[in-house]
């Protein structure tokens, strides 16, 4: 699986921090609500937000538990971290805890929170498995862990379409920068983790792009393709726009093009602490 990415200049993390959050942030509003949501977060709790990027998550669940409860953002980036802390204090988060750091070795107590949130970001991690270990380790006893990630290749339309677009921009396309991972995986992985009443399920929605340089713009702010895109030779961009625009035209509906999207969500709750 992926490891962590190579150090950016300063200004360029930054640049692809703020194109996040204006391109990616917002199409995974719905996403992250639905996630805040299935884990029952309440006043007053404390609630990790892993892989956080610009911080969507940690500002849900900060409007769940208010100035009296916890929230910490946790990401290995840090202009992700710098963005989302200017946003946060921009729109009265500033309770928000942003902290660098990794996945692997969480740097807490046991059971210092009582939910942990990681949307679109465990495929991300080498080690799937022991950073599952830490979840529970981190998670008080009954709390609960809940994790967003790409579903099927068929259901997630948009990955042949950059797919198509790359294989028309160079003469041999790099491997796909993340895996897909089936649910039925992942509930083992969680089952071997020790998490207990695991629930898993598939929701399909779109994504919606007013032309091509929308969905260019998306994918060149995603985590999973932005470092792959932006490192293309000018021509080889531009070749992979027009196979875009190409694609695009025949999904526009109302003034918009659609794209299929399929997210797979999993909750699983923490039991007693061995």
């Amino acid at each position: 699986m992926q490891g962590p990415r190579p150090e950016l200049p300063v200004d360029v993390a930054r640049a692809q921090a703020l194109a996040f959050a204006q391109h990616v942030a917002p199409t995974l509003l719905t996403v992250a609500r639905r996630a805040v949501d299935l884990a029952e977060i309440e006043e007053e709790q404390a609630v990790l937000d892993v892989a956080a990027a610009t911080g969507l998550a940690a500002f849900l669940a900060a409007e769940r538990v208010g100035r009296e409860g916890t929230v910490v953002a946790l990401d290995e980036d840090a202009a992700m971290l710098e963005v989302g802390q200017e946003r946060s204090a921009a729109a009265g988060y500033e309770y928000i805890r942003w902290q660098q750091g990794s996945p692997g070795r969480l740097g807490f107590a046991d059971e210092s929170f009582d939910a942990v949130l990681c949307l679109q970001g465990f495929l991300t991690f080498p080690r799937p498995d022991a950073i599952l270990q830490e979840f529970r380790r981190v998670l008080v006893e009954d709390g609960r862990l809940v994790l967003t990630l790409w579903g099927t290749r068929s259901g997630n339309e948009w990955i042949d379409l950059v797919e198509r677009a790359l294989r028309r921009a160079l003469p041999e396309p790099p491997r796909r920068p993340f895996p897909l991972l089936q649910p039925g995986n992942l509930e083992v992985l969680l089952q071997t983790a020790g998490f207990e009443q695991i629930e898993l399920g598939r929701v399909a929605d779109r994504l919606r792009f007013r032309d091509m340089d929308g969905l260019w713009q998306w994918a060149l702010a995603s985590r999973e393709w932005g470092a792959l895109l932006s490192g293309l030779h000018p021509a080889a961009q531009a070749r992979a726009q027009e196979t875009l625009a190409a694609a695009l035209t025949a999904r526009r509906r109302g003034g918009e093009a659609e794209v299929a999207r399929e997210i797979v969500y999993a909750r699983a709750i923490a039991p007693p602490a061995l």
